[in-house]
């Protein structure tokens, strides 16, 4: 009789109850763990080690098992665990110390600059193994790593030469003697070496891999697909050696030969029961959806068992094509056909959340939900219904499935990126800079996370190596839409709106048009006084009832705001928010519209209901506290920031503002200094941020810091009224009359406020 899952868990707790503490009786516990891990029953394996362990914490060998079976498991955190304590009780363990520094050396090459500390452990174990066996082989390989991590190439290939003395012919060394030589200019010989061991070891791949880079640098194309022929013919049922045939293809720019060799591999399904996956897959990967489609159809017709799995792909594939009508009804036909099939019942509501229709997002959030049992241990599952309530606008929600999302699978990408944008999105582009970088540190080339981190420089005001960036993506990829619209963007914040106006012109005209340029031309008319023509863009628009109308509601109303218009943008966001009661960003909105309006008390109500939404978010805070300000409840406000700076310690812009209410109050200036500070270090090209710790110095009296700061903001910008006023008040706090009168009338006709005047003009009477 099979056992199922709980019987054997159940034989295995059985197991260890009738074990004592005797060596033969660990012993043989310990062969029962090793059984189970031969066949694969690793959780079973897992619950006999840590037993053991329990039982003598200094039975290395249980150390050394448990940390191989994490190392099957996925789980290489756990694994230097078990191996770090394995390699303390057994020093003599060669092949844990091995597997403890390819870890280490793994873990440092994933992240260099955190990683530093674990090359200094990797030679520290070298060269404890070296020291108790100088012809140790595992402490040699993993002393040449340690070079080559340092990039000492001469050294490096010395210690793989020792290596190979000691355990001639081990491929991977010789890999890595190969590569090393090929670092430090040795291409013949390295090259040499390589063809021999292809004679020895024609299954590895690597060394074809060497050859074939060599060929393509040198600009020799037909050898190089020689060389992967020659990898294919060695191992014809290698998948690995058909999609480097079919990837140089696809470099090369031959798509019949690469669709051939696909094709023809595929279809020998003896030697590649899943080869049409596989080909599917990797067409996919290269943006060649029909023919993915193609291909995923040919395996419903050869693996019949599979069928399921064909569909879902075909399904993803039909949506990714724009074929959404058509993907959702396959979904619902494959779904009737599978009744109970909980993953499916998630991919139909993704698709709903795509469709971009309110209804479909609200029957989306209800799908989700209703396989939330089944599903919820799922991280993908947690993304879509991330993304159903980000669409939505309801942050807040969204935020907490891209985090258990992450708690699941801490290296998944997709909420990652995600999380970035709900950052951008609420104006903290540290962390969305942060997250950024760490997903562009796996994926080094993928463009998603690139434009974040972009869009993230641009809100921290770093604008020269954003358009660096920027100008990289548009030379390799000159079609690229997202980079022409961020740098069309960029024109407009550097105050360059012919340059904005002609980007985002020729986005909203082009073929297909994009609408992000019907947006960009609003915000450039509305930025040169052009505020009824942006007006009418929008509204000729709006009438269309385009799937993004909420977004032209959104531009209309910032258009209103422009204007003065407080109560005609009131009456936008106030139907917005009857759409969507829970997206707490447009409550925000609302209420300052409504403080713009001067009706204090409709905003605060406005933004004590975003609060509700969003008890995380600073924004709801920030808003409150200039509605208080503007209302004259100043005994009101400290607190307020006080509670902001409790939500968000490390916002930015919620740091900046509390600074510079402190210091305008002229209440504990040295903890607006220490606010100011913070804030400088997270966004240190922020003008903003800036002024206000230049005039955090002007109270302080700290005149020189003072005057540091605001002859680099006027340098920047000599036209900024506020900022030359500044200059010249610590210019007059240090005792430079003189200059501090001529900055003032130089600020005195650049049209200032009439509150600006009134306070420029006292300065005049006291410099007399």
């Amino acid at each position: 009789m099979k056992l199922g899952r709980i019987g054997v868990i159940a034989l295995v707790l059985l197991a260890l109850a009738a074990c004592g503490d005797s060596e033969a009786s660990k012993k043989r516990l310990l062969e029962t763990g090793n059984k189970y891990y031969t066949a694969g029953k690793f959780r079973e394996a897992s619950i006999i080690y840590r037993k053991l362990i329990q039982k003598d914490p200094r039975f290395g060998e249980a150390y050394y098992r448990l940390g191989l079976n994490e190392l099957r498991q996925g789980r290489p955190v756990d694994a230097v665990r078990a191996l770090r304590r394995a390699v303390e009780l057994q020093p003599d363990n060669d092949d844990a110390h091995a597997k403890l520094g390819d870890l280490y050396l793994m873990f440092y090459l994933n992240d260099k600059q955190k990683g530093r500390q674990l090359l200094v452990d990797l030679e520290e174990l070298s060269e404890r193994m070296l020291k108790r066996n100088p012809r140790s082989f595992q402490g040699t390989r993993m002393k040449g790593y340690v070079y080559v991590s340092k990039q000492e190439w001469p050294d490096a290939i010395k210690t793989f030469r020792t290596a190979d003395e000691l355990k001639p012919d081990d491929p991977e060394v010789l890999i890595a003697l190969v590569q090393a030589l090929g670092k430090n200019d040795q291409v013949p010989e390295a090259e040499k070496l390589a063809r021999g061991s292809i004679e020895k070891h024609k299954d590895y791949g690597l060394f074809y891999d060497f050859i074939y880079s060599v060929r393509m640098k040198e600009k020799k194309v037909a050898e190089a697909e020689q060389v992967l022929k020659e990898k294919l013919a060695n191992n014809p049922k290698s998948w690995p050696a058909v999609q480097s045939l079919a990837t140089h293809y696809a470099i090369t720019r031959n798509p019949e030969a690469m669709l051939n060799i696909l094709r023809t591999s595929a279809a020998n399904t003896q030697d590649f029961p899943t080869g049409h996956d596989s080909a599917g897959k990797f067409l996919y990967s290269i943006g060649d959806l029909e023919n993915a489609r193609k291909e995923f159809e040919a395996g419903i017709a050869t693996d019949a068992k599979n069928k399921i799995e064909y569909q879902k792909k075909i399904i993803e594939l039909l949506s990714a094509q724009g074929q959404h009508d058509k993907a959702v009804q396959m979904a619902d036909q494959v779904l009737a056909e599978n009744k109970d099939n909980s993953e499916l019942k998630a991919i139909r509501a993704a698709l709903r959340l795509r469709g971009g229709k309110r209804e479909e997002l609200d029957a989306a959030i209800k799908e989700f939900q209703s396989v939330q049992t089944q599903m919820g241990q799922n991280p993908v599952y947690r993304f879509n219904l991330g993304e159903a309530y980000m669409a939505k606008g309801d942050l807040e929600q969204a935020k907490g499935q891209f985090q258990e999302a992450l708690k699941q699978r801490p290296n998944y990408i997709a909420p990652k990126i995600s999380m970035a944008r709900i950052h951008l999105a609420q104006r903290e582009y540290a962390r969305a800079q942060t997250l950024a970088d760490e997903v562009l540190k796996v994926s080094p080339n993928f463009l998603p996370p690139r434009m974040i981190r972009i869009e993230a420089l641009m809100g921290l005001r770093d604008f020269a190596t954003a358009r660096n960036e920027l100008n990289i993506i548009a030379g390799k990829l000159p079609e690229h839409k997202d980079s022409q619209q961020l740098l069309a963007v960029l024109d407009l914040a550097e105050n360059k709106q012919a340059d904005a106006e002609k980007r985002f012109r020729a986005l909203y005209e082009g073929n297909p048009p994009d609408y992000r340029g019907l947006f960009g031309l609003a915000q450039v008319y509305a930025s040169t006084n052009r505020l009824e023509p942006a007006k009418q863009l929008l509204e000729k628009e709006l009438a269309k009832q385009p799937p993004f109308s909420r977004n032209i509601k959104l531009a209309l109303a910032e258009i209103a705001m422009r204007g003065q218009k407080f109560d005609e943008a009131s009456g936008i966001y106030n139907s917005l928010v009857q759409e969507a009661p829970t997206a707490a960003d447009l409550w925000v909105r609302l209420g300052e519209a409504q403080r713009r309006a001067k009706k204090y008390d409709d905003s605060l109500r406005a933004l004590d209901k975003a609060k509700e939404l969003a008890p995380r978010d600073p924004q709801p805070w920030l808003q409150t506290a200039l509605t208080l300000e503007a209302a004259g409840r100043h005994d009101q406000v400290r607190q307020v920031y006080e509670q902001i700076i409790k939500v968000a310690p490390d916002n930015a812009i919620a740091l900046n503002n509390v600074a510079f209410f402190l210091a305008e109050s002229g209440q504990d200036l040295d903890q607006a200094l220490t606010y100011a500070q913070r804030a400088k270090q997270q966004m240190p090209n922020n003008p903003d941020v800036a002024d206000t710790l230049g005039l955090v110095y002007i109270k302080k009296n700290l005149s020189d810091d003072a005057i540091k700061i605001f002859r680099d903001l006027v340098s920047q910008r000599p036209d900024h009224v506020t900022w030359r006023y500044h200059l010249a008040l610590a210019l007059f706090q240090k005792g430079d009359k003189l200059q501090a009168k001529k900055e003032l009338e130089v600020a005195m006709k650049n049209n200032p406020r009439p509150d600006e005047t009134q306070k420029m003009r006292e300065l005049l009477g006291r410099i007399g």
